[in-house]
């Protein structure tokens, strides 16, 4: 672990300001307030009301997985509860909030300004605790800015007794001023960098890296994010140019088991519904020959899967009737703006499935270079035992990996980004085919 007070930047200025909230953030954890599942954040209150109200201080979506309200030490009988939701996820019952008191499953509101969850009793009713589950995904930092209230007996009129951002609503129209000035200089950038880090706010935080990547050399750029994945891991986070992730590094070998079993009933599945092999690719690839585990920085799967055909219609024509297969299947899946299908698996991992197809002696692997690598290059093909499991892979892993990462593969650089521009105007006539 970085020493992250030696090491950040502190112009004069701004210095015991960086320092206190980034300190207040770790020590309060007021950006990961209750993110994983299973871990629960209790508030204790200890006084008679005639009900309770949970509010998002942000426009997101509110989901949990429990809450259970405590009277004199006794769990409450949902029976003498009335639940009350400002939105329900697609309308659908399976998301109602009161199958939280019940265990039955989880609450989801829709997307919107504040989303809340009421609890009224049948009677006044002395509280002395409640337990809240967030739902524990890889997007569960959404409803990290938990508000309570508790209605009053007397008048009816809610009060406000938890709030776990509340170290950082004072400081916000500071922050917020400082991004209103254009005139940054590096180390300002830097500092207000580490602050939208440690408080989660991941709008600001992309903002900010932007406008580092644009004005500092790379090797600064590259030492700033580690020191912010150090601040971010405190919290089992990461950061890279999309956002905030759940990299692979901070993630147990169970998790990691849970996300490579589902990636194999995927490929599968594609085996016997299409007759279609397909093997890891890009990252996922890359990490477990070089490093024999996932890359510490990534957070999400690439499968590369081989066409039946080498025509762009009817390639398109066979990834359609994937992404309708899947989708019924149960995934989470979505066409891109790229070349291939993006699935969210229950495990809370993405997977980038890409279309590969043979023509000839080459073998078109997309978003890779074409006319790069040929068919015996990837068949026949090959298996990586990892964690169990056997992975399929291309033939010639080493001749793969230096047309997607060149000949310094072996060299790991958190900081590598993919030429998407190269890419897109490469696979030009496959993309505009899809829309």
């Amino acid at each position: 672990m970085t020493n992250i007070t030696k090491n950040l930047l502190k112009p004069l200025e701004l210095s015991e300001l960086v320092y206190k909230l980034c300190h207040d953030s770790l020590i309060s954890q007021g950006f990961d307030g209750f993110g994983e599942n299973n871990s629960k954040i209790i508030i204790t209150l200890n006084k008679e009301v005639q009900g309770l109200k949970l509010r998002l201080q942000c426009f997101e979506v509110l989901h949990l997985t429990r809450l259970k309200i405590y009277s004199n030490g006794k769990l409450i009988d949902p029976k003498k509860m009335v639940f009350k939701s400002s939105s329900l996820y697609r309308d659908d019952a399976k998301y109602d909030v009161s199958n939280l008191a019940l265990e039955k499953g989880i609450f989801h509101s829709k997307r919107e300004i504040e989303p809340e969850i009421e609890v009224s009793f049948n009677e006044n009713i002395n509280i002395d605790k409640i337990e809240v589950v967030n739902f524990g995904n890889r997007y569960a930092y959404r409803a990290f800015s938990l508000c309570m209230f508790y209605k009053e007996p007397d008048n009816g009129k809610y009060v406000n007794f938890f709030d776990n951002w509340k170290l950082k609503k004072p400081l916000d129209l500071f922050i917020n001023n400082m991004f209103t000035s254009k005139n940054y200089d590096e180390e300002k950038l830097i500092s207000l960098f580490y602050v939208a880090c440690s408080f989660g706010d991941e709008v600001k935080a992309i903002s900010l890296y932007k406008k580092i990547n644009k004005i500092g050399p790379k090797i600064r750029t590259k030492s700033v994010v580690k020191i912010a994945n150090d601040l971010l891991a405190l919290n089992g986070y990461g950061f890279n140019q999309h956002g905030f992730i759940r990299p692979f590094g901070l993630q147990s070998k169970e998790q990691v088991n849970n996300h490579l079993n589902q990636v194999v009933c995927l490929m599968a599945e594609l085996e016997k519904e299409f007759n279609i092999k397909s093997t890891i690719a890009s990252g996922t690839l890359l990490g477990i020959y070089r490093d024999g585990k996932l890359i510490d920085h990534d957070d999400d799967i690439d499968v590369a899967y081989y066409s039946n055909f080498n025509d762009c219609k009817d390639i398109i024509k066979e990834q359609n009737a994937i992404l309708l297969y899947l989708k019924a299947q149960g995934y989470n899946c979505q066409n891109t703006k790229h070349v291939q299908i993006q699935c969210s698996l229950a495990s809370g991992v993405d997977l980038d499935l890409f279309p590969a197809w043979i023509n000839g002696d080459d073998v078109t692997m997309s978003p890779l270079p074409t006319n790069e690598i040929t068919k015996s290059d990837v068949f026949p093909l090959g298996v990586i035992e990892f964690h169990g499991f056997l992975l399929p892979t291309p033939n010639d892993i080493h001749k793969v990996l230096m047309v997607n990462y060149g000949a310094e593969y072996n060299k790991s650089d958190s900081n590598w980004r993919f030429d998407w521009s190269r890419a897109n105007q490469e696979y030009i006539k496959f993309i505009e085919e899809k829309k």
